[in-house]
């Protein structure tokens, strides 16, 4: 399996292609192509509907002073590692259910208050 990722910064059309993505997700799949629901953020209200939240938050080190650790209540580490294996289970029972050969990640790192 391939696998697409796109970090955008700010104003480089990310929004605008999570909204294409998943307003086209039926058919993208049956193409082949898998855009994930596991790394979408399920906490209302949302950040940003469609966006790959989770591997914002999973990809930097827990800090609850992250922006986005603070929006999705990761205060401390186990909260932390719970996002982790979370995210990990979920993402891979949802790639394990598919029968794309390519999936699509986009998030907006620096949007979310990477640093």
């Amino acid at each position: 399996m391939k696998a697409y990722l796109h970090i955008g910064t700010e104003k480089t059309g990310t929004t605008a292609i999570q909204y294409f993505l998943v307003s086209n997700r039926k058919y993208l799949l049956e193409d082949g192509f898998l855009y994930p629901h596991s790394p979408e953020e399920t906490k209302e209200p949302k950040l940003a509907p469609f966006a790959h939240t989770k591997i914002a938050a999973f990809s930097m080190k827990a800090n609850p002073l992250q922006d986005i650790h603070k929006y999705l209540q990761i205060t401390n580490a186990e909260n932390f590692l719970k996002l982790q294996n979370n995210f990990q289970n979920e993402l891979a029972q949802e790639l394990n259910q598919t029968k794309a050969t390519t999936v699509v990640f986009l998030t907006n790192i620096v949007r979310l208050g990477y640093s």
